[in-house]
């Protein structure tokens, strides 16, 4: 697979991690794959991987509290995605789903068995999966996975992901992208960098100390 070394940019250190995800990502195609599960507190490298990722053509993301069995096999072979972006992997409330997850990762093999007929396909599929808390995840599914635990970064290490993701991705204003950051961390007590990414989007036509304020004060309200 071909994948821009510049693609991890935007995360502060994990100068090792990046190099195992790419040299995973470039080993696409030789066989069975090797699957990632990062977890760790909000304010954690692992949300920024999975976006990095996201902008690998033939990702597919999703969230594992709104995902069912047949939607999850749906995707799969349907997109046949090369990399499954499983975000909130603790949260998957249809257990069912874990034994896809299971067989794609063991074997590649994904099957679905409807009415008089059934579908078999045979992927290369990468999962990297993310997670606040992995206790309650089962053994099984845990072996399947290179585990690697993230600590939160520190106000000072986030103010420089958030302009560097700001910045460069969403074409905001330096000092702007600072201010919301300033205000997403100490005014919405956020610290997760997602959110600074819907804030940049909602001011990007009007960047403006004003215009983060008022949208703050409204988010405030209502968190």
């Amino acid at each position: 697979m071909k994948v821009n070394p510049k693609i991890f940019d935007p995360i502060i250190g994990y100068e090792d991690v990046k190099a195992l995800f790419l040299k995973a990502l470039r080993m696409h195609g030789d066989g069975l794959p090797v699957h990632f599960l990062l977890y760790g507190p909000p304010a954690s490298a692992k949300s920024l991987f999975l976006l990095c990722l996201q902008r690998v053509k033939g990702s597919a993301y999703v969230l594992g509290s709104r995902l069912s069995r047949a939607g999850l096999t749906w995707l799969l072979l349907e997109q046949k995605p090369k990399i499954l972006l499983l975000d909130e992997i603790d949260k998957v409330a249809d257990r069912e789903c874990l034994a896809v997850l299971l067989s794609l990762m063991e074997t590649g093999l994904v099957v679905e068995t409807l009415h008089k007929r059934s579908r078999v396909e045979k992927l290369e599929t990468i999962v990297v999966g993310a997670a606040n808390d992995v206790s309650e995840l089962p053994g099984e599914l845990l072996s399947r996975f290179v585990v690697l635990k993230f600590k939160p970064y520190k106000w000072n290490e986030f103010l420089q992901v958030a302009k560097n993701v700001l910045v460069r991705r969403e074409k905001v204003n330096p000092k702007i992208a600072r201010y919301i950051a300033f205000c997403v961390w100490n005014k919405l007590g956020s610290k997760d960098f997602r959110d600074c990414q819907k804030l940049a989007r909602m001011v990007k036509h009007k960047q403006s100390r004003r215009e983060v304020n008022a949208i703050v004060k409204t988010l405030s309200k209502y968190r």
